[in-house]
């Protein structure tokens, strides 16, 4: 098994750092990491970005994912990482519970969401990059598709109807939605009939079976 360590870059003018860790075969190795540490070294400098190793040893990318899960350091402003674990790393039954029992009930902020969708804006990509992701994503379902083809149970579809009754719907009183959609109820001047107004204006009014014979009449 190589070895390798685990870093700690410190930012010397703002007092920001990135945690990461390296197979130790490039003497000048600066730190790969996401576009928030790439757009660092560039803006900062080799000058004021100096190293620190935290780990030596066999497990490195395992140290560097154990602590920025640990101190929860994709959540803080204070570092550079968006990342929590490296993508080479392995990890035994014990390192998979802990980053289990570090992730879960995780919420992240809308402050943080923004912050990191800002962070992609104007990225362009090259044609290789997209059409990995294209080929990554092919085939998969749309989250508001997953429930298609799906076949429920008498059980099943009762919860869902319990769950549902007494609920307001989510449009009732919502400006800008249609009025059919709220359930506001029109009557046809020719035929008498009551009924939604998208209904009222496709089949009935001037389109009214009854109001048109009366026309040709």
């Amino acid at each position: 098994m190589s070895e390798g360590y685990a870093y700690v870059f410190d930012n010397i003018v703002n007092d920001k750092h990135y945690c990461g860790s390296h197979n130790d075969n490039n003497p000048t190795y600066f730190g790969s990491g996401g576009v928030h540490w790439q757009a660092a070294k560039k803006k900062w400098g080799r000058e004021n970005l100096p190293m620190r190793i935290i780990y030596r040893g066999a497990h490195f990318r395992e140290a560097e994912t154990l602590v920025i899960l640990t101190l929860d350091l994709c959540n803080d402003p204070m570092w550079y990482n968006k990342s929590h674990i490296h993508k080479t790393a392995t990890f035994g039954a014990e390192h998979r519970a802990k980053i289990s029992a570090a992730l879960k009930g995780r919420k992240q902020t809308p402050e943080l969401i923004a912050k990191r969708t800002a962070g992609m804006r104007g990225i362009k990509r090259s044609a290789e990059s997209r059409a990995k992701q294209s080929a990554t994503t092919k085939g998969n379902k749309a989250p508001t598709r997953g429930m298609l083809g799906m076949k429920h149970t008498d059980e099943s579809r009762q919860k869902m109807s319990d769950k549902l009754k007494g609920m307001t719907p989510w449009n009732v009183g919502v400006a800008g939605c249609a009025n059919h959609l709220n359930g506001k109820t029109h009557t046809c001047v020719h035929c008498g009939i009551t009924t939604t107004l998208g209904n009222i204006k496709r089949w009935h009014n001037d389109n009214c079976k009854k109001g048109l014979q009366h026309a040709s009449s």
